[in-house]
């Protein structure tokens, strides 16, 4: 039971920031919202790459915590929240070198929050 519940919470917090790294890419780049567009738009194009291939992990990921019981799952969950890390650590660089600390500080707790979350899915596989 303990170990349902650990899967429930690791893939309902992956589905939802899979969902929220899609969202907000879709809606920056289509009101235009992404100024390195036109100063770095190789360096960009990866950066979203890397960002939408995390986020369809997480949801594959998160979508195989709920629905199988073989062990690919958590396996792709850790593999993918390791993405999500490297992701939010490498977004608070760019963020606090434009100065945005109201987002520097929402990524520190996406970080602080991921990183917990890989302990508990961590723990739960022992």
């Amino acid at each position: 039971m303990r170990q349902q519940l650990g899967r429930q919470v690791v893939a309902s917090y992956s589905v939802l920031v899979g969902i929220a790294i899609l969202a907000t890419w879709i809606f920056n780049l289509t009101i235009g919202e992404v100024p390195q567009a036109f100063e770095r738009p190789f360096e960009l194009t990866f950066h979203i790459l890397a960002e939408v291939a995390a986020a369809i992990l997480l949801l594959t990921a998160g979508a195989g915590l709920f629905y199988s019981t073989s062990g690919w799952a958590p396996r792709l969950s850790l593999l993918s929240l390791g993405m999500l890390l490297y992701a939010t650590i490498n977004a608070i660089g760019a963020f606090g070198q434009e100065g945005d600390t109201s987002m520097v500080i929402l990524l520190i707790l996406v970080t602080i929050t991921t990183t917990a979350v890989v302990a508990f899915a961590l723990k739960e596989r022992n």
